[in-house]
């Protein structure tokens, strides 16, 4: 069972995170393009390796399909050597509990449209 609230219970609980990929990870030239990635990607990048290590579950929440998924991993692998834990899906244990739906269940969600901090370097920086 998973549940946040009880301590007797935490180490059952997986955080997760999701992260977008084009303006966060990835340096968006023009769809699909990429460029390499400014000081900014990178530190999302490595802050999303870092809670990846930590034990959370990463997911790649993205409009990117087919080919242009396949180049946004790529381009993680290379630039990061980083490879999410599930791409445009909820963790399967989710899906297996609720069933399979569009919107991705996260603790926290990191996107260049987000208000906060984040958010606001990605649109000032990225």
């Amino acid at each position: 069972m998973l549940c946040k609230q009880s301590v007797a219970c935490r180490e059952l609980y997986i955080m997760i995170l999701a992260v977008d990929f084009d303006k966060v990870l990835g340096n968006l030239a023009e769809y699909p393009a990429l460029d390499p990635p400014k000081d900014i990607h990178r530190f999302v990048a490595w802050y999303v390796k870092r809670k990846q290590k930590q034990g959370w579950y990463v997911i790649l929440n993205t409009c990117r399909e087919n080919g242009a998924l396949i180049s946004a991993l790529n381009y993680l692998d290379v630039f990061y050597e980083f490879k999410p834990d599930n791409e445009n899906a909820n963790a399967p244990w989710l899906i297996e509990k609720y069933g399979d739906c569009r919107k991705i269940s996260c603790d926290i969600n990191i996107d260049d449209k987000n208000m906060g901090l984040i958010g606001w370097l990605l649109r000032r920086l990225g």
